[in-house]
């Protein structure tokens, strides 16, 4: 029986790995979609004891080979006999996962979008989700289904809208299909990256066990997957594009002002440091100049 106390997890884009085995349970009735503008990560923390590895993201500013981390041996190739991949669109890289039925990370691996990620056309997008599953696919054969996190409006398998990719392409964006092309046409399932957040943590992460639950993704956005009771993430939680400063607040990447993601979000926050630095005035210069580098 789920206790009724109530967890809540805070994910950033150093912890992904979860949200990404949430996506081998995805179907129709789990891949519901939020209407609103939203930019987040999926990033949900390792669940704890979980027998997975962890790399660092790709370095470099350009779009280069993936960066691969693999638990070898027969191990791997046992489990991956019923094995499912996952997939995580950002603002700034795209990462991956390949899991089994008790979501052991078999593989996983990350690639950045480089300098202009927001404005990469649909197809480029695809072809580095396409690159960084191929790191972590060795059987597609035993590859049951494939699962996409993204951020943004949802309908189906397309993206109807998003604040910080896309920008200057024609909405809806198919990224469904445009992956699945590049896959050998296995099944892809589009989902926001919040709720897959979510849906990860009710499964293996902190939220387990819970009948309410709220994961906050914090990374070039901010989102949030919302349990209330049930199995699905409660739909149209826009916790990034809530009001906190008002018509006069800053802008945000949605195009309104004042929404908490133009606050709390890691470019909000870099930018924030940067400007405290410099209304300091001299003594603080150092601090400046650390601010500037971030």
């Amino acid at each position: 029986m789920r206790r009724t106390r109530t967890a809540i997890s805070i994910s950033t884009d150093n912890d992904y790995e979860p949200s990404l085995r949430s996506l081998q349970h995805l179907d129709n009735s789990h891949a519901h979609r939020c209407r609103a503008i939203r930019s987040s990560r999926a990033e949900s923390r390792r669940a704890r004891g979980s027998p997975s590895s962890r790399g660092a993201s790709a370095g470099g500013s350009g779009r280069g080979a993936a960066e691969e981390i693999i638990l070898g041996g027969s191990g791997r190739r046992a489990a991956e006999a019923m094995s499912y991949l996952g997939l995580d669109l950002g603002a700034t890289n795209v990462k991956g996962a390949l899991v089994d039925d008790e979501g052991r990370v078999l593989a996983h691996a990350s690639e950045p979008l480089g300098d202009g990620a927001a404005t990469l056309a649909p197809e480029a997008v695809a072809d580095a989700l396409a690159r960084v599953a191929q790191s972590c696919v060795r059987d597609w054969a035993a590859v049951r289904a494939v699962g996409v996190g993204a951020p943004g409006a949802i309908e189906g398998d397309a993206i109807t809208g998003c604040a910080n990719l896309f920008r200057g392409a024609r909405f809806p964006v198919p990224l469904a299909a445009l992956v699945a092309a590049r896959l050998h046409g296995k099944r892809v399932v589009l989902v926001n990256d919040a709720d897959a957040a979510a849906l990860a943590e009710r499964w293996v992460g902190a939220a387990r066990g819970f009948e309410r639950a709220a994961v906050l993704t914090l990374g070039t956005g901010v989102g949030c997957g919302l349990f209330l009771g049930g199995d699905v993430p409660l739909r149209d939680v826009e916790a990034g594009h809530a009001s906190v400063g008002g018509p006069d607040g800053r802008q945000c990447p949605c195009g309104a002002r004042g929404c908490l993601e133009a606050y709390a979000a890691a470019p909000a926050i870099v930018k924030a440091y940067g400007d405290e630095a410099v209304t300091c005035g001299d003594p603080c210069g150092n601090q400046h100049e650390r601010a500037v580098k971030l």
